[in-house]
């Protein structure tokens, strides 16, 4: 069923990336390979997740995944960090509030889950990040909607329920 689901996934993706309305295609060797080097990340940190089970409490794992986090930007952004001046009430509000939106929350949430239902289940859920990120593009910053987009979210969010409905029915 996970075969199918993520076939399902992958062409709902290609429906939302927009790619048959571009007028003409080009790839970046640099954006490929920074794309795959995110990717084994990412699967490195849902194998390492589902890995440690219940061994680690999901307070202790979701702190560590954080505060690496944390640091990793950091180390990457010293120069910007250090040089320029962008430390003002206005920063600091939209900090706190996408600190604890978009990444407290989350990974705390990521973290407690991942155990209960694996590597391969919590891949496959996590694709909903695509049609969440279309449809707040859509409403928050006006971003316009196409049909094709459209029925690339339905595509993926359908497969995501009808995966997890047959996985309740087995259980």
């Amino acid at each position: 069923m996970e075969v199918v689901t993520v076939f399902f996934i992958l062409a709902g993706t290609l429906l939302t990336s927009n790619l048959w309305s571009a007028q003409t295609l080009s790839f970046s060797l640099q954006g490929i390979l920074l794309g795959l080097a995110v990717s084994v990340s990412y699967a490195l940190y849902i194998v390492a997740n589902s890995r440690t089970g219940e061994s680690v409490r999901w307070q202790t794992k979701s702190t560590l995944i954080m505060t690496g986090s944390a640091l990793t930007i950091f180390l990457v952004n010293t120069g910007t960090i250090i040089h320029d001046h962008h430390f003002g009430w206005t920063f600091f509000k939209w900090a706190l509030f996408l600190a604890i939106l978009g990444t407290t929350i989350p990974t705390a949430l990521f973290a407690a889950g991942i155990p209960k239902v694996g590597a391969g289940v919590s891949s496959i859920l996590m694709t909903i990040e695509l049609p969440v990120a279309i449809l707040c593009a859509h409403f928050i910053v006006n971003e316009p909607l196409t049909l094709p987009q459209i029925a690339g979210v339905v595509v993926m969010l359908g497969a995501i329920a009808t995966m997890n409905y047959y996985r309740s029915r087995i259980s």
